[in-house]
């Protein structure tokens, strides 16, 4: 009988070790979620700042070619709509990026004239970066796909 008593004092034992392990986990696992919202809500706070400026400054640079336009949503604070457009030959298309600080994305949004639906893509705002924007741009000044009739593949 003692045997027993061993035996189950013993799988209490691994039973209470076991819950502790998994505890530890979930609270790491809390912690580590709680950073990962933190620094995509950094994130979205510099891009409602830079990215304004930094569509602003292609149109100033080459008013020849491109317009901009940044649209603050007053029926949803913290949400604000930034457009790159270009004007230089047709077909005039836009790049539409909308940015919402209640959000862990932004959506990226292509238009075109001539095309009566658009093309909306979500992206984590981890991956939104100054190389992706780069890439967003040259794709709008591409007439090659724009041509053809189809939107760039974000």
């Amino acid at each position: 009988m003692s045997d027993m008593i061993e035996r189950v004092g013993l799988l209490l034992r691994v039973a209470e070790d076991q819950r502790r392990q998994l505890d530890e986990l979930e609270t790491q696992e809390n912690a580590e979620l709680d950073a990962k919202r933190a620094r995509s809500q950094e994130r979205v706070e510099e891009l409602e700042m830079d990215l304004p400026k930094w569509f602003r400054q292609v149109a100033d640079v080459y008013p020849a070619e491109f317009s901009c336009n940044v649209i603050p949503d007053e029926t949803s604070p913290g949400r604000i709509t930034c457009e790159l457009v270009w004007t230089k030959k047709p077909p005039r298309r836009h790049l539409r990026v909308i940015l919402v600080s209640t959000a862990n994305h932004i959506q990226v949004q292509w238009l075109r004239e001539g095309l009566k639906d658009d093309y909306v893509r979500k992206v984590d705002v981890g991956k939104f970066d100054a190389a992706y924007i780069d890439r967003l741009v040259t794709d709008l000044v591409s007439s090659q796909r724009w041509g053809q009739g189809f939107y760039p593949i974000i």
